[in-house]
């Protein structure tokens, strides 16, 4: 008989009611019987709030930030009262521009019982909006080059081995983690504001021995980029594309890593720069900004966690 350890869902709102809703929606159908929700409000400028409140009353826990702490600070928010609380075996990571299918959480779950130091379990993310295409099946990287999804736009019957794969990483949008990982790992590091924040958290995941893995039964779908707008190409998401990737390399690779990277990046940024500048003006301008903060920043290799104390 499968067991049923707690697990606490947190999920990030900002300004994103309507995909909010959708998600709640989905997980009110789900098999699996011991979770709680905590919806985190990252300043949202709207009445946000007062709907989820009246819709899903006592179905979730609001936690309502006074200012945007970003997808790292918001989500340290949820994370440090669920670690607090020391109630929770798991801590589901859910994008609120998800929704999931009503099996998912038991698969995962059942793996994570299985054992294998697992510090990651993360489910099959699809597109929400071709929902037979793949977008992730967990992130591999290279400090030399940078990091990739593995199984992105790919058919599921196309995706042949995924055990050839040594996971790094696993998307933000939904992860599984012990609580018991996450204290002694960290949660997010918070320079990094969004974007790259999952990354460099699987990574010190896998540093500290630990597997990720991807459980291709458990299905959620993404509707990928409607959490920062729906838009991956505007001029906010290139600035910290760029200065988060950048930063990613200083904090985890040694001289010659950070060498290679660099240079290669910088030569890509140059080829788009002939490209493209005279369409994307505004999102070059503002990776060369990305660039630039590293002149002046210093990059610790201690994750920066303000927001995790009660």
């Amino acid at each position: 008989m499968m067991e049923y350890p707690r697990v606490s869902f947190v999920i990030l709102n900002w300004n994103g009611v309507r995909d909010t809703r959708d998600c709640l929606a989905s997980l009110k159908k789900i098999s699996y019987p011991n979770y709680e929700v905590i919806v985190v409000d990252n300043h949202s400028k709207g009445d946000d709030i007062a709907i989820l409140q009246r819709e899903y009353g006592s179905y979730i826990r609001i936690i309502q930030n006074s200012e945007n702490l970003g997808f790292a600070g918001g989500n340290n928010v949820g994370i440090g009262l669920v670690l607090r609380e020391s109630r929770s075996e798991y801590i589901m990571l859910l994008n609120n521009d998800t929704t999931v299918k009503y099996d998912f959480l038991e698969h995962l779950v059942k793996r994570a019982r299985v054992g294998g130091d697992l510090g990651v379990i993360g489910p099959e993310i699809r597109s929400y909006q071709d929902m037979g295409l793949v977008q992730s099946r967990g992130g591999i990287l290279s400090l030399y080059t940078g990091w990739r999804q593995v199984g992105g736009s790919l058919h599921p019957s196309r995706f042949k081995d995924q055990n050839k794969f040594t996971l790094k990483y696993y998307s933000g949008s939904a992860l599984m983690i012990p609580t018991a990982v996450l204290k002694q790992v960290g949660a997010f590091d918070e320079q990094y504001f969004y974007y790259t924040e999952d990354v460099d958290l699987g990574y010190r995941i896998y540093l500290a021995g630990y597997k990720i893995v991807c459980v291709s039964e458990a299905i959620i779908y993404h509707k990928e980029a409607m959490s920062v707008g729906g838009n991956v190409r505007n001029p906010l998401t290139a600035y910290y594309e760029t200065r988060n990737g950048i930063m990613f390399i200083r904090k985890h690779g040694n001289w010659f890593q950070r060498g290679v990277f660099i240079i290669g990046y910088l030569a890509l940024l140059l080829i788009n720069f002939i490209l493209y500048y005279s369409q994307e003006k505004k999102v070059f301008t503002s990776r060369c900004r990305g660039v630039v903060w590293h002149f002046s920043h210093p990059v610790s290799g201690t994750p920066k966690l303000d927001h995790m104390k009660g």
